[in-house]
């Protein structure tokens, strides 16, 4: 397939971002309205456009805001217990580390119980009580397909998304994320001193250091809470241009329908959790799972792509069993290395994206993001059409292309 003759323009990918810049927070009328313009839009290309609506809670908001409080007053405790030189300072030490190493299992446990669960799928063990500290949400998917014509040949499944809804939040992104890392690293860190403090005395003021400050980094956190101000233009209308142009360009392009089973996934409620792709992944795990191992699957997500900043990969690796099936993230690299896009990997700790729910059920999954100076404003009011920017638009497109390019050699 040749790249060029499907002429990606970043200005087109950019107008469909643009059209949908607004707040349109995860059940206001923004993002409603945002949801049935890009099914119009679907539609006017050919594409029977499915709604998968759900419910859910935002327990998971809730339960972090505990285990925030739970692990400063842990911190507290051991900090007096350790003035006191009392030897049960231990256990509210073990108990910090536990409660922090098991942050992450404890949120993907908690994220598919906050959603309602549609009728006749089996309810988790005490999703019930999850879904009664929340508030509840109603949401929509959008799921356009172009089912290849000559499967059987290729085996070839590729899924793209990206969501639509947004959020504003209080404290701005490079604070926030400073204050996690230094609440979760800075309490691990505590308690190890804390427990080595019993062999080495001369630990005892660092431990006691280190523990006001990674408490206190906690109190800002109280207060994150999360609106409806940003106009989400990087954050994500951005990977939604993408996404749309590229399902415009492949719709009337004969040797990808032939060849190459694909899916655009439009989500909703990333920003609380990606449970637009939690359930995404909870209606579908059977059929997922089925192309999974008895095909080659993929899952390709566009996050907040529309920046002048480096290209970069989120995700896992996956080890290539041989050379005819390489992995994804193998296949973009390859691709952006022909393209001379320049082509980085990520990892920003305790951040979500919509891909890690197929990662989760073992599907082969990674997102695409970009990061500039302009990628600080996201989830704020300076998040607008002015940030973005075609290079950022052109990088993601192209690479989706090349990726095509080499999965149909």
């Amino acid at each position: 397939m040749d790249i060029a003759s499907l002429c990606f323009d970043p200005q087109r990918a950019m107008q469909f971002a643009e059209s949908i810049v607004g707040p349109r927070r995860v059940g206001t009328e923004g993002a409603a309205a945002a949801g049935r313009q890009l099914v119009e839009t679907l539609q006017a290309w050919g594409y029977q456009v499915e709604a998968e609506e759900f419910s859910f809670t935002d327990s998971q908001s809730r339960l972090l805001t505990l285990q925030i409080l739970l692990s400063q007053a842990l911190i507290l405790l051991a900090i007096w217990l350790s003035v006191a030189n009392s030897s049960w300072v231990i256990f509210p030490a073990l108990l910090l580390v536990g409660l922090l190493l098991s942050s992450g299992l404890i949120l993907r446990r908690v994220l598919p119980a906050s959603l309602y669960p549609p009728d006749g799928l089996h309810k988790s063990r005490g999703s019930g009580l999850l879904r009664r500290i929340g508030r509840d949400y109603h949401a929509a998917n959008y799921v356009a397909r172009l089912p290849a014509l000559d499967l059987d040949s290729t085996g070839l499944h590729l899924i793209l998304l990206a969501h639509y809804d947004t959020k504003s939040q209080h404290l701005p992104l490079a604070l926030r994320i400073a204050l996690f890392s230094l609440g979760i690293a800075g309490g691990l860190l505590f308690a190890l001193l804390v427990l080595l403090a019993g062999f080495f005395p001369i630990l005892e003021i660092p431990a006691l250091v280190l523990g006001v400050l990674a408490s206190l980094a906690g109190v800002p956190l109280w207060f994150l809470g999360s609106g409806n101000d940003s106009p989400g233009a990087i954050d994500n209308a951005s990977g939604v241009g993408v996404l749309l142009h590229l399902a415009e360009l492949l719709a009337r392009q004969s040797e990808v329908r032939q060849r190459l089973d694909l899916t655009f996934l439009l989500t909703d409620a990333e920003e609380l959790g990606t449970l637009g792709a939690v359930a995404y992944t909870q209606r579908h795990a059977e059929q997922l799972l089925e192309q999974h191992h008895q095909d080659r699957s993929y899952v390709l997500n566009f996050d907040g792509v529309g920046v002048d900043g480096v290209l970069r990969w989120v995700g896992g690796i996956t080890p290539q069993a041989e050379e005819s099936q390489p992995g994804l993230y193998t296949l973009l690299q390859q691709a952006c290395r022909e393209q001379g896009i320049r082509f980085m990997r990520f990892n920003l700790p305790g951040a979500m994206y919509d891909h890690q729910p197929f990662a989760t059920l073992g599907v082969e999954a990674g997102t695409l993001i970009a990061t500039g100076r302009a990628s600080s404003g996201v989830h704020t009011r300076r998040d607008t059409v002015e940030q973005l920017h075609p290079r950022g638009f052109q990088q993601a497109g192209y690479a989706v292309l090349g990726l095509i390019t080499e999965l149909l050699r």
